[in-house]
């Protein structure tokens, strides 16, 4: 049986560790991309919407890379008619 437990990396070790992996992970893996994408310093924001990221977006659009889950990036011209799928209805492994 599979449960989804909202904030479980507060009650359950092992769903924070796992958290923690993936986060460190992605952080890395963003740092090797900031190679072939510089024009959005993803080596210091790891692809995170903070001030500067938004600000790189605007100015140059969204990378082949971007995340397309949030609200923000619909007004993209690249992405424009591009429907966002939300995180709960995106396909899961179980």
């Amino acid at each position: 049986k599979v449960v989804m437990q909202v904030k479980g990396d507060t009650s359950v070790l092992s769903i924070a560790a796992a958290s923690i992996l993936a986060k460190v992970t992605r952080d890395r893996l963003m740092r090797q991309l900031a190679v072939d994408y510089p024009l959005w310093s993803l080596d210091t924001n790891k692809g995170y919407p903070c001030h500067w990221h938004r600000t790189a977006l605007q100015g140059y659009g969204p990378s082949a890379i971007h995340r397309r889950s949030w609200a923000f990036m619909d007004n993209f011209v690249p992405w424009s008619g591009v429907p966002r799928i939300d995180r709960f209805d995106a396909p899961t492994l179980f």
